[in-house]
């Protein structure tokens, strides 16, 4: 069955920092997005609109209170208005901020959307590096949601701030990731100890470099839209009698060099194969029709099989020769080579002798 798909793997380094910052967390809140509705509704928060519309009877200060609380929480600015963060809640990613002390696990690998893949409160007990200046690969990653394993599962955070002052862990994490690439996209897997843990696109690798990278490996040509399924082109002469009437070919186990991304372990596939030049779809059309012809056939059916099998050629449309210049062919080349007739040739011949006699 030809490969939809290449699917590739590989270990990915990382490393764990311990500090002290605030990671919001995305929650199930349905009373703060109620709230955060009234400033959609009327372009801002007043304690006026808050008590009317929630809080009917109770004193003003309850709702100014409020109010203040969201602001504290990053919901509502100082005018009443929806900060970014109200924005999100009310589409229902309502991001709450815990402060306290913890493990960051970041990676560089090119492949990964975001640097950080996991988090987890502080294990006392682990090994620790000296204190050192917040590193790069923590910089620049505040304020934007990314999804993490927190806890051990699979969660939505915004990291809204990290101390400058960190402590590297000697801890190493066990984490890889699987990528497959069809005919549309690349999706990445991450996994840790080998379990699937969340899965996302990458937009940055283009689906035609990897097929490419396919083919290069194993000495192939490719040509084609990957968008459109591409296939590779093979003379005659490289490919076997199995591999031409199947129109495929068998690729083993092999490392892939995708540039910027780097190597990946690519699992064997099948891709589609066509000859690479005219000569070659002439021989391996001939081929093809001597495999798929079993027994003895009429004229009318070796048209149709000869047909049948035009059809298969994407790149170059083979010339199928007569039935009798098949025959003729075939007779000369056993000739020549001092081989019994192939079976082919009886199939083809032998109905034609026979209506002869019966003449």
């Amino acid at each position: 069955m030809i490969s939809n798909e290449v699917i590739m793997e590989r270990n990915i380094e990382n490393e764990s920092f311990d500090c002290i910052g605030t990671i919001r967390v995305n929650t199930e809140n349905k009373y703060i997005i109620t709230i955060l509705r009234i400033a959609e509704k009327f372009g801002q928060l007043t304690p006026e609109n808050l008590r009317n519309n929630l809080l009917p009877n109770q004193p003003i200060t309850m709702a100014e209170n409020i109010i203040k609380n969201y602001q504290a929480l990053g919901f509502i600015g100082d005018t009443g208005n929806l900060t970014s963060l109200g924005e999100m809640a009310i589409k229902g990613d309502v991001y709450m901020p815990e402060q306290g002390e913890y493990t960051i696990c970041a990676t560089s690998d090119s492949l990964v959307n975001n640097a950080i893949i996991k988090i987890y409160r502080i294990k006392r007990n682990e090994n620790k590096e000296k204190t050192i200046q917040k590193p790069e690969i923590l910089k620049g990653v505040e304020w934007r949601p990314i999804l993490v394993l927190l806890g051990g599962q699979k969660e939505k955070v915004i990291v809204e701030s990290i101390d400058n002052k960190v402590q590297k862990s000697k801890s190493k994490e066990n984490f890889s990731i699987e990528v497959r690439s069809n005919y549309t996209r690349s999706n990445v897997i991450l996994k840790e100890g080998g379990k699937s843990q969340f899965e996302f696109q990458n937009n940055r690798l283009k689906i035609d470099d990897v097929w490419s990278a396919v083919t290069k490996n194993n000495g192939l040509k490719w040509t084609g839209d990957a968008l459109q399924y591409g296939f590779a082109l093979l003379p005659y002469g490289k490919t076997n009698a199995n591999e031409r009437s199947s129109f495929s070919m068998n690729l083993p186990e092999m490392t892939l060099n995708l540039n910027e991304f780097g190597n990946l372990k690519a699992k064997p596939i099948t891709v589609k194969i066509q000859p690479s030049s005219q000569k070659d779809a002439d021989i391996w059309a001939q081929d093809v029709i001597l495999d798929r012809i079993v027994d003895f056939i009429s004229e009318d059916k070796f048209m149709h099989i000869s047909e049948e099998v035009k059809k298969k050629f994407e790149t170059y449309t083979p010339r199928i020769p007569e039935r009798d210049e098949m025959v003729k062919a075939l007779y000369s080349k056993s000739v020549d080579s001092g081989k019994a007739l192939p079976k082919g040739y009886w199939y083809l011949q032998a109905p034609v002798d026979l209506s002869m006699e019966e003449e």
